[in-house]
């Protein structure tokens, strides 16, 4: 079965927001049952979980394949029931809710614009909308969250919902009206009767909800994260980019250098360290140009989150050089299409980005001076014990002294023990220089 893939609201601001899982705690135990997905799934309020080979809904499994055409740049979905004894009726009902999903096209990008080889394509979940209310505002929220590479992107978008209409770019401005970092008053899901109240922002519940299924898909926990917001927004061709971006972002931008990413002429993408515009889109190509550029905008949030936890959290230097040598390496490919090649330029152009290697370099550097340092210290221990079996060693060869020499016991342990004293103090004066 081919893909009718639902059409992307082409205007207004999505909210984007990546989690990092910095410390995971996995927990296994031979008592304690693993708990059942599905059973999750609705506690949890998603409504569907899609891995590399099998999508999850609260009421069936479905297999699928995925037929992908390079030349076309198209993607087809082949879809069977886990379950032999299922009802036709109720497959079909939820095939045609995979199919109007927001999972399609995202996945249909991340295989255009991303290499899987160099990333992971983990899963995706969709959450069931739900209700918030902010400052007496009452807005629905539509979800979905994609995870690449053990990174968690939450990608959403809030309506009004007396009226059913996202809201308009004019209704964010900076911090004050930035919904990635606004806490809510209260929430209400659709299955639900009462608003029951709640602080937490709205990705951070996204994220909640997700996080849920870990124990039935791992058998873990997570410990702590780090987390990097975003901007994605969809101009109608009648604002000004650059005015745009200093409306949104509500901060005067002195020295705002925009560069159109776009190769080809049915649209334009321009990408900030924290927001991305795609403008004069195709309507032909609306839904899979957004898609695309939502997926690159990932990629330029997944670069910079790594740089953050790299430089902010991670101290193993091992660790730290592997992350680094893995990003560049993964930035670093050239067999991308030609905006991707064009967006990785135009992230290693960040002020952001160019901080941030430096940065790590000096981190870098530092953690070598220490590890160097504690190379150091070790030796001189060891020299130290070392001198020390030697003058052990040396104390029972006094007898040629006395048998030599004519000493005495007491004046070849003198002469001994101050020849080694001062070669001794004279070795650890040169090393404590060192």
């Amino acid at each position: 079965m081919s893909t009718n893939k639902k059409k992307l609201n082409t205007g207004g601001i999505y909210f984007m927001t990546a989690y990092k899982l910095t410390k995971i705690n996995k927990k296994f135990s031979l008592f304690k049952r693993k708990p059942k997905l599905r059973s999750l799934l609705s506690s949890s309020h998603i409504s569907m979980l899609c891995t590399p080979n099998m999508i999850f809904r609260p009421n069936c499994v479905l297999n699928y394949t995925t037929e992908y055409n390079h030349t076309l740049q198209d993607i087809k979905f082949q879809f069977t029931p886990k379950d032999k004894n299922f009802d036709e009726n109720v497959i079909d009902n939820e095939i045609n809710e995979v199919l109007n999903s927001r999972f399609l096209f995202l996945k249909q990008s991340i295989n255009i614009v991303l290499n899987s080889d160099l990333l992971q394509i983990d899963c995706f979940y969709e959450m069931y909308p739900f209700m918030v209310k902010i400052n007496d505002k009452l807005f629905q929220v539509d979800s979905i969250v994609y995870v690449i590479d053990f990174h968690y992107f939450v990608v959403f978008e809030l309506l009004d919902y007396e009226t059913g209409v996202p809201i308009h770019l004019s209704d964010v401005y900076g911090r004050h009206n930035n919904y990635n970092i606004i806490p809510v008053n209260e929430i209400k899901y659709f299955n639900e009767t009462d608003f029951r109240t709640d602080s937490r922002d709205i990705a951070q519940i996204i994220f909640d909800n997700v996080i849920n299924l870990l124990p039935a898909i791992s058998r873990s926990k997570v410990d702590s994260f780090s987390i990097l917001h975003n901007y994605f927004v969809i101009n109608d061709g009648t604002k000004n980019v650059e005015t745009l971006f200093k409306n949104v972002l509500g901060a005067q931008i002195n020295d705002l250098k925009l560069k159109n990413l776009s190769s080809v002429k049915d649209f334009e993408y321009y990408s900030h360290e924290s927001m991305g515009i795609v403008d004069k889109l195709n309507s032909e190509t609306a839904v899979n140009t957004t898609s695309d550029c939502m997926i690159l905008e990932s990629l330029k949030m997944y670069c910079l989150l790594n740089q953050f936890v790299d430089y902010d959290i991670t101290t193993d230097l091992d660790e730290m050089i592997d992350n680094q040598v893995r990003l560049e390496a993964f930035i670093g490919y050239t067999d991308y299409p030609i905006i991707t090649l064009n967006l990785i330029s135009n992230i290693k152009s960040t002020q952001s980005y160019i901080n941030n290697k430096a940065n790590l370099e000096f981190k870098i550097n530092y953690f070598r001076i220490l590890q160097e340092r504690q190379r150091n210290k070790n030796s001189v221990l060891l020299n130290i014990l070392l001198y020390v079996l030697s003058y052990i060693s040396c104390i029972g060869t006094l007898q040629v002294l006395q048998t030599e020499f004519k000493w005495s016991f007491l004046m070849s342990f003198i002469v001994v023990t101050v020849v080694f004293v001062i070669l001794g103090l004279i070795w650890l004066i040169r090393e404590t220089k060192k």
